[in-house]
């Protein structure tokens, strides 16, 4: 099932403000972060984004790889989400997220020594962080991981009674965008 793990509205926020406004709330940002955020075609946005959300123990150990973790989200109709959700998915304390480690899956990044990696949230002894994680086809995550992507969008294809996607989160998704347009005419 497409249950709507968070909600993230976006306020069209470059990355150096949103770093600023991390380090500003003591959260620690790694190099290797910075590096991939600086190297991403990192465009904020103004919008929200509906995340759902695969369990790491979801799969086996030794299938646990980034490239399953891809295929499974492209089986269930999950979109790839943007870099920057991860920036404000990091404004949210760990213990709000129910996960120890919580990786948002963008497109991974080529760093300077050519190592791909997306970023992730966690919880140490000294606050909240937001990493790179390797994200190479054959790695292998922890089981404790819960994987982030864009909810499947309302599509004519998506409603269509045969098709593998809930009709309800379809339906739900639709209702969402008329009310976008609605709130939008009325301005």
């Amino acid at each position: 099932m497409n249950t709507i793990y968070k909600t993230i509205k976006t306020e069209g926020i470059s990355a150096t403000a949103l770093l600023e406004k991390l380090e500003k709330r003591s959260v620690t940002v790694s190099l290797w972060a910075k590096e991939v955020i600086g190297i991403s075609k990192f465009k904020p946005t103004k919008k929200q984004y509906d995340l759902v959300a695969i369990r790491g123990d979801e799969f086996t150990d030794g299938k646990r790889t980034t490239k399953n973790i891809y295929a499974e989200a492209d089986k269930r109709g999950y979109g790839i989400p943007p870099i920057e959700l991860a920036l404000y998915l990091r404004r949210i304390e760990q213990s709000d997220l129910d996960y120890p480690y919580v990786a948002v899956m963008h497109e991974p990044i080529r760093d300077s020594n050519g190592g791909l990696g997306v970023l992730a949230l966690h919880r140490n002894d000294d606050g909240g962080w937001l990493y790179a994680w390797l994200a190479r086809p054959e790695d292998e995550w922890y089981r404790e991981v819960l994987f982030l992507f864009l909810a499947p969008q309302v599509s004519p294809k998506n409603l269509n009674p045969g098709s593998s996607k809930p009709l309800r989160l379809a339906l739900e998704n639709l209702k969402v965008k008329i009310d976008e347009v609605l709130k939008n005419l009325k301005r």
